[in-house]
């Protein structure tokens, strides 16, 4: 039972390494999309800035 759970803890910490490298330079790519969440609209008078930064993030990863 021991080495079973040794193996069972070696498996899923490979796994968690694995998926962060994988997606580590796409997660602030990823993270930007929160703009299109229509929960976090702000009012109209911060409309006009909203999200400028994410879409240029995101532009530019998709359109280099």
């Amino acid at each position: 039972m021991e080495e079973m759970n040794t193996t069972l803890v070696k498996y899923a910490n490979a796994l968690i390494r694995n998926t962060e490298d994988r997606v580590k330079e796409s997660l602030p790519v990823v993270t930007a999309f929160f703009i299109f969440d229509p929960l976090l609209m702000p009012s109209a008078g911060e409309f006009q800035a909203y999200g400028l930064a994410e879409i240029e993030l995101v532009a530019k990863h998709f359109f280099p």
